[in-house]
């Protein structure tokens, strides 16, 4: 479009940009109020970057149509088109979708200590590897009770700086250890504030993604969802 408008103009200089890379409205506002001058080193790279994907995707989809034909039974092989950020981007897809199919969980034990005033309590926790999707903590039992008294309304749960053993005997002798201590010594207090404000609007990426991390849900899935929503709102 600028290169068919500067050529009209009688002062080239007063040409401004809006630069944003979504469509919600707190964004537009911030690229109109901080307008800036065209970079041309910016817009000769997108010029090239557009031109070597198209250069880029087309080679690469004749040398897999080519490439694939005849190879798999049950293959389309008339296309097969690349695109040099698609293709990269399903690759990390398929390796994510392989590690989740072929994953095996692994049970763990962690220590987990309550601190009651003046009563203590601790556990031995039995759960599967840390990060799966088939993480399922399960308590192995309150071990012991301490000095009898007054609970707080608020007991202190601690965590295990050791993190997670694989080994269900050296778990039982940390275990053991603290079983044969009546105190615990506060070595170090810290305070923080942290203020969190509401949260604002999501485009879409960031929507698949919390959908994803959140909910479990997949791309069509959650399109599905908030298709239904935005359906159920304009009708009511």
């Amino acid at each position: 479009v600028m290169q068919n408008v500067v050529p009209q103009l009688s002062d080239r200089k007063n040409v401004w940009r809006a630069k944003f890379s979504s469509l919600v409205a707190k964004d537009l506002q911030h690229a109109y109020r901080n307008l800036g001058y065209p970079n041309q080193n910016e817009a000769l790279s997108v010029d090239a970057r557009q031109e070597i994907d198209l250069k880029t995707g087309v080679a690469f989809t004749r040398f897999q149509t080519r490439y694939f034909q005849g190879k798999y039974g049950d293959l389309d092989s008339s296309l097969v088109s690349y695109g040099p950020c698609q293709t990269p981007t399903l690759w990390f897809c398929v390796r994510r979708h392989n590690d989740i199919q072929t994953f095996q969980p692994e049970t763990y034990y962690t220590i987990d200590v309550k601190l009651e005033e003046p009563l203590m309590r601790y556990r031995l926790v039995q759960a599967t590897t840390a990060g799966s999707p088939f993480s399922d903590r399960e308590a192995f039992g309150v071990v012991s009770e301490r000095v009898a008294g007054s609970q707080l309304a608020s007991p202190l749960w601690l965590e295990w700086a050791r993190g997670q053993l694989f080994d269900l005997q050296a778990a039982t002798t940390f275990k053991s250890m603290i079983d044969s201590h009546q105190w615990a010594t506060v070595t170090d207090v810290s305070e923080k504030e942290e203020r969190r404000s509401r949260p604002g609007a999501m485009n879409t990426v960031l929507m698949l993604k919390l959908a994803s991390q959140q909910l479990g849900m997949g791309p069509q899935q959650a399109m599905q969802v908030v298709r239904g929503l935005v359906s159920v709102q304009g009708s009511a």
